[in-house]
């Protein structure tokens, strides 16, 4: 049930070729996590952009495999993360 968000869109989208899980994760680690500059603001420059990071790629990989897994085949469309 965590996916259902996800799912919905999937399957009500199809003309989408073209999927995006998230855009700068960098800028959102570092500067939201790291030195506080973009929200939420938190400062915790030692370990949080690592924190916000890993978990940031772990959903892009999360939502990837699905999508590649289940919907792929059928609807011919590509899945990636952006990079500023």
């Amino acid at each position: 049930m965590q996916n259902v968000y996800a799912i919905i869109i999937y399957i009500c989208i199809l003309k989408v070729k073209y999927w995006i899980t998230m855009y700068d994760p960098y800028g959102a680690a570092y500067y939201g996590y790291g030195n506080g500059s973009y929200a939420p603001g938190i400062v915790h420059p030692d370990t949080g952009p690592y924190t916000v990071g890993h978990n940031l790629i772990r959903a892009h990989s999360k939502v990837y495999k699905m999508y590649g897994s289940q919907y792929k085949e059928r609807q011919k469309g590509m899945f990636q993360c952006l990079f500023k």
